[in-house]
C-alpha cells in the first residue's frame, strides 16, 4: 500500500476504496473518514529527538508526510439497531509515545508453525516500543525496536493477558492488513493462539477481509 516515494494521493485512494467496499455491504452506514495534513520534515525530528535513540521507520515517514494518522470508522444496521462496529486508526506522531516493555516478551516471532506448539525463539536483549493504534479493542498495537536496530520496526499486538504476539514485519505490511480487516474490532486476535472470539468471527465472516477490494491502490513489496 505504501512505498518510499509514495504520491500525495495514494492515502486518498485506499481511503476511497475502502469506502467503496463498504458502501456496498448491505447495512454499513455512516462511513466517516478524515484524512490528516501530512507532518513536516520538523515534526519528524522532534519525535526522534525526543525519542533518542528511535528513528521512524522510513515507510511510517513517509505515511505520516500524507496524513498524520488516520481515521475511518463506520457502523452498520443489525436487526433494526445500529452499531458500532469499525475503526481503522493509526495514530498521529504526538500519539506515538513509548511503552514500557521487556525485552524477553518479543522472543518468539512469527507465526506458529503447523503442529508447533511455540514460534521460533530469538534472543532480545533490547527492545522499544511505542503505542501507534490507541483506539485498538481490547489490547495494544505497538511498534517494536528490537535489539538496538532504531530505524526500522516491527509490529506486535498485546492481548488483554498482557502477553504480546508478532504481527507484521514493518509498518507497511501492517497497514495492509489494517486495511484489509477494514476496522473490524479485534482483528488482531487472529494473529493469537485464542483466536478471534465468536462476535468477531461474525463481523469478520460478513465484512472482511476482502484480500483483492484494494488491487488498484495496494503498491509494491514492503521494503
Amino acid at each position: 500500500v505504501l512505498q518510499e516515494g509514495v504520491q500525495i494521493d495514494e492515502v486518498a485512494v485506499v481511503c476511497e476504496s475502502i469506502v467503496a467496499f463498504l458502501s456496498s455491504v448491505e447495512g454499513v452506514q455512516n462511513i466517516t473518514h478524515a484524512l490528516r495534513p501530512g507532518v513536516n520534515y520538523a515534526s519528524i525530528l522532534g519525535w526522534e529527538r525526543h525519542n533518542f535513540p528511535a528513528q521512524l521507520p522510513g515507510d511510517l515517514k513517509s505515511f505520516l508526510s500524507l496524513s498524520n494518522g488516520l481515521s475511518l470508522t463506520w457502523s452498520i444496521d443489525h436487526a433494526g439497531e445500529e452499531l458500532h462496529i469499525g475503526n481503522m486508526h493509526v495514530n498521529d506522531i504526538s500519539r506515538i509515545q513509548r511503552i514500557d516493555v521487556s525485552p524477553r516478551e518479543f522472543s518468539a516471532r512469527g507465526a506458529l508453525a503447523d503442529g508447533a506448539e511455540e514460534a521460533p525463539l530469538r534472543t532480545v536483549s533490547e527492545a522499544l516500543a511505542f503505542d501507534i493504534d490507541s483506539e485498538a479493542h481490547d489490547g495494544r498495537v505497538a511498534l517494536v525496536y528490537i535489539n538496538g536496530d532504531k530505524d526500522a520496526a516491527e509490529v506486535w499486538f498485546q492481548d488483554l493477558s498482557c502477553k504480546w504476539h508478532f504481527i507484521a514485519n514493518n509498518f507497511t505490511d501492517y497497514f495492509r492488513l489494517v486495511v484489509m480487516h477494514v476496522g473490524l474490532p479485534r482483528w488482531q486476535y487472529a494473529f493469537t493462539p485464542l483466536g478471534p472470539d465468536p462476535a468477531s468471527k461474525y463481523w469478520l465472516g460478513l465484512v472482511g477481509p476482502k484480500p483483492g477490494m484494494l488491487n488498484g491502490a495496494a503498491g509494491g513489496d514492503a521494503k
